[in-house]
């Protein structure tokens, strides 16, 4: 008789645990689990949405300028800015561009604002649909930051170059440069410091990067509203400093170049996405004390007992990542060295008083927006030599406005044709001796030109 084959000892396996199995290893890998305490929490979440109002305000005030107080549509400010010299010639296309997509942003952060409360309200946690291109337990989340890292900065970069062409606030600028060092710095540092919790770096680093980012595009954005309103708003009168400060404030807020059009555009795009990806990490309450599930992708949050393994997060000390941080601290400092000593250059020129400073990145000259040249200072009757020799210490890139006083024997230098960003002249208490046409103003010489003051002189 033959011998049956032995049968196994184990029990059944029951159809509904392996389907259950099944789904909570797939759940694992989709998910995240980040434990948050009740304060913690509410960190978050007061995050989220301060931020979400900040940036919702900040764009609206813009949009609201460009809407109504563009100079194409009010006559008083076209002529304003014509006398000042500050230009006005707007692209259509760049101009509708600007508002389509500015109202669109206010929009955006309008509905995820209104979107978290609502969600809140219902279900006490922080509800988002928005599904981040890049989620912090992705497979290639660490490349994903480091290219917008490398967005950020460039855009932060030509930011800060217009910033510090045209504001007289240099405490902003400062601001601005040090955020910009600190977002070089801060991935390879973060790196470094939870170089063993790879999650809990990844989420402070988005944490960071809106801080960083807010304060570019909320700060400065807010402060340049307060500037123009103000100026518009005040007695300019026959006063140099106040009326450069109008122009160059004018300028910088409503842009009217495509460069400065995309990189800002491009700037709130990446930070729509680094708080989606912040929204999207707390989703809602986990049922148990302390916790809270948050669903990365796809399907809907299940709560199990232990954290998923997170198998897709790589190791900090590959030798990409350990380029990428050199690459980064090195542009941090070079950006720091380089801003320490364009504070700490001298302006000091004898017979010349800088009026209104800014700071024009690494040029060889002094960057001076308003520039008065006394000639008793000077010890000179105001031959064009003598004139000349104080213009040359000067950047005539941001030169917007020259004052030439006290010079018993004026002769205006040739020079003065070089000044092709000067937008207002002013003679005060000088004789003229000489005023040859090499020395002539004009639309060629300087297309910004508006206002030319002679106050009591002859």
């Amino acid at each position: 008789m033959r011998a049956m084959p032995p049968t196994s000892s184990a029990a059944p396996v029951d159809p509904h645990t392996r389907t259950s199995s099944r789904a909570r290893s797939r759940l694992a890998s989709l998910h995240l689990v980040w434990r948050l305490q009740s304060r913690q929490f509410l960190v978050v979440w007061c995050f989220a949405v301060v931020f979400h109002v900040g940036y919702a305000v900040a764009y609206g005030v813009e949009l609201y300028q460009y809407v109504y107080f563009l100079p194409e549509s009010v006559t008083e400010l076209r002529l304003t800015y014509r006398e000042l010299g500050i230009r006005t010639s707007f692209d259509t296309l760049q101009r509708y561009t600007f508002i389509v997509s500015t109202g669109i942003i206010v929009l955006w952060h309008s509905v995820q604002v209104l979107t978290t409360l609502k969600a809140t309200c219902a279900h006490d946690g922080l509800l988002s649909g928005w599904k981040a291109f890049f989620t912090i337990d992705g497979k290639y989340f660490e490349l994903g930051t480091d290219v917008r890292a490398i967005i950020e900065i460039v855009t932060q970069i030509l930011a800060i170059r217009r910033i510090g062409r045209a504001m007289k606030t240099l405490w902003l600028h400062d601001l601005t440069v040090g955020a910009l060092v600190l977002n070089c710095w801060s991935t390879p540092l973060l790196r470094f410091i939870w170089r063993h919790e790879p999650v809990k770096w990844r989420f402070v680093r988005l944490f960071v990067g809106s801080v960083i980012a807010a304060c570019f595009l909320v700060v400065v954005q807010l402060r340049l509203a307060w500037d123009v309103t103000r100026l518009d708003n005040s007695f300019r009168g026959f006063d140099v400093a106040r009326n450069t400060e109008y122009r160059y404030a004018t300028e910088l807020y409503f842009v009217s170049d495509w460069l400065t059009t995309v990189s800002t555009r491009v700037a709130a795009v990446s930070a729509i996405l680094t708080l989606g990806t912040i929204r999207s990490k707390v989703l809602a309450r986990a049922r148990r004390r302390g916790s809270v599930i948050v669903p990365i992708v796809g399907d809907r949050a299940t709560t199990f007992d232990a954290a998923p393994h997170v198998s897709s997060l790589v190791s900090h000390d590959s030798p990409a990542h350990r380029v990428s941080n050199a690459v980064f601290l090195l542009l941090g400092v070079a950006i720091l060295v380089t801003h320490v000593f364009i504070t700490m250059r001298s302006s000091a020129v004898a017979g010349a008083r800088c009026i209104v400073r800014v700071r024009n990145g690494v040029s060889t000259r002094l960057p001076c927006a308003a520039l008065e040249i006394n000639c008793y200072r000077l010890g000179s009757a105001g031959a064009a030599d003598d004139i000349t020799k104080v213009l040359q210490h000067f950047d005539f890139d941001v030169l917007s406005a020259l004052r030439i006083a006290h010079c018993p024997a004026l002769e205006v230098p040739s020079s003065i044709q070089q000044l092709n960003s000067l937008a207002l002249f002013e003679l005060y208490n000088s004789t003229l001796v000489q005023w040859g046409s090499d020395a002539a103003l004009s639309s060629r010489h300087h297309p910004s030109l508006g206002c030319v003051w002679i106050l009591n002189g002859v």
